[in-house]
């Protein structure tokens, strides 16, 4: 008994995927390209590959957290300043802002 196929999902490819599919569809007799790729997600083998992430050094979580504390200061100094209209708050916010991107430079971080 034939089952009927009613439901459909729709995926992107890039060109040379799609022909590749293609090209391996049409090298199986009897098989058109809905037939190749339901068989290969039905039956094909799938593999998994998990990312292990590294223990971070402590001194870059210590300059990580340095770093977001004075973003956050900053952040809170720009706004008061603005409501303020306080430009020589807004001047000194924005040296720190200096610093923080020398800092990152000097540790290879491009901001």
């Amino acid at each position: 008994m034939k089952i009927k196929k009613t439901e459909t999902i729709t995926l992107r490819l890039s060109k040379i995927d799609k022909e590749r599919i293609l090209s391996e569809a049409k090298s199986l007799p009897g098989f058109t390209p809905s037939d190749y790729i339901r068989h290969k997600l039905v039956n094909g083998k799938i593999t998994v590959v998990t990312k292990t992430l590294k223990a971070e050094d402590p001194e870059q979580i210590r300059l990580k957290r340095f770093i977001s504390n004075n973003l956050n200061q900053i952040s809170r100094s720009l706004h008061i300043a603005r409501e303020n209209n306080d430009l020589a708050m807004m001047r000194e916010a924005l040296n720190d802002l200096g610093a923080i991107r020398v800092m990152l430079e000097q540790q290879g971080v491009s901001p």
